[in-house]
């Protein structure tokens, strides 16, 4: 097994007494004996809602979810099909604060996702339930 020798250095062993000459003493290395896997770890974030209430209780502005991303936020599925444009007002909490001044802001995104969001609710398009 000559691939798995290794010259220690700092292993020196004294092998002419009579000179006292030191030598460098190969060491065999073991393969491991154990595979390591090394795991991603998805951390969840939190995700906070900016837009209009939505009627009969089902989402509030300021409302918090932990998850890995929107798309987990399962029970307002039919609301995401229904009102695409309220996905979009979730944001991640570090961004909470620019994100709330461009709401109030006209001319930007957030403000006309706001707009639109508040049309479809007047219109009806929740009327037969989420």
């Amino acid at each position: 097994m000559q691939d798995n020798v290794k010259i220690d250095e700092t292993a020196v062993e004294n092998v002419d007494n009579a000179n006292k000459k030191g030598k460098a003493v190969a060491k065999e290395t073991k393969p491991p004996t154990h595979t390591t896997r090394t795991t991603k770890t998805v951390v969840k974030q939190a995700f906070m809602y900016l837009g209009p209430n939505i009627p009969g209780g089902t989402l509030f502005n300021g409302s918090l979810f932990k998850c890995k991303s929107v798309d987990e936020i399962k029970h307002l599925k039919d609301l995401f099909e229904k009102i695409p444009e309220v996905k979009k007002l979730f944001v991640e909490v570090k961004k909470v604060s620019v994100v709330r001044k461009e709401v109030s802001t006209q001319g930007t995104e957030a403000y006309r996702l706001q707009q639109a969001i508040k049309i479809k609710i007047k219109e009806g398009v929740l009327k037969n339930g989420i």
